[in-house]
C-alpha cells in the first residue's frame, strides 16, 4: 500500500452503486486494497490519466483520486473528469448512459475547483469521512472536508442516494 491509498468508505460506495444496477464500471485510479470493485480498474501503473484511456463507455465511473501533492496532484484528475463528462461532450454522455461520481477535497478556494468542479452537481459532505486502509476505517477522519461531484442523466438518483449525507448544490 502506498501513501496514496486512502480508500473510499463502504457507506459511500454502497450509495454510489445505487446509481446503476450494473454497479461501478470503472475505477480510473484504483489500488491493490481498493473497496470499489469496479468491472474495470486502472491502478497507478495503468495511468488512468493517459489521453488514450477513455473513461466514457464504462457506465458508472467512480473516482477517488490521490489527494497528495505532485506527481499525484488532484487537478489532472478533476480536469480529466471535466473533459470526459462535462465539457462540450456532455450531450453525448447523457444519451450514452454514462455517469460519473468523484470523491474529492472540498477545496473551494483552488483554481481547479473553479475551473473544473463548479459545473458538476455537488454534495458537500457533512463531517469528514473516515477513509479505509488495511481493511478497516482509519483511526480518525480525513484531514479536510470532502465532497462528491456528479455528472450524468440521473441527478435525481444522485440526490436521493446522498441527500442525508450533506448539502447538495
Amino acid at each position: 500500500m502506498s501513501r496514496h491509498d486512502f480508500n473510499t468508505p463502504p457507506d459511500i460506495l454502497d450509495r454510489v452503486r445505487m446509481l446503476d444496477p450494473r454497479g461501478i464500471g470503472l475505477d480510473p485510479c484504483s489500488n491493490a486494497t481498493s473497496l470499489v470493485h469496479a468491472r474495470t480498474s486502472w491502478n497507478e501503473d495503468d495511468n488512468g490519466l493517459n489521453a488514450g484511456r477513455l473513461w466514457r463507455g464504462h457506465g458508472l465511473v467512480f473516482m477517488n483520486p490521490p489527494h497528495s501533492m505532485s506527481p499525484y496532484n488532484i487537478e489532472p484528475w478533476i480536469e480529466k473528469a471535466w473533459l470526459e463528462f462535462v465539457s462540450p461532450m456532455r450531450e453525448t454522455l447523457l444519451r450514452g448512459g454514462d455517469q460519473f461520481v468523484g470523491l474529492i477535497p472540498a477545496k473551494t478556494d483552488t483554481a481547479w475547483f473553479h475551473d473544473f468542479a463548479v459545473p458538476f452537481h455537488k454534495l458537500f459532505l457533512r463531517g469528514r469521512p473516515r477513509y479505509w486502509q488495511d481493511g478497516k476505517a482509519t483511526p480518525g477522519p480525513g484531514k479536510f472536508a470532502s465532497m462528491l461531484i456528479y455528472a450524468g442523466a440521473h441527478p435525481d438518483r444522485f440526490g436521493k442516494a446522498f441527500a442525508d449525507m450533506g448539502w447538495i448544490v
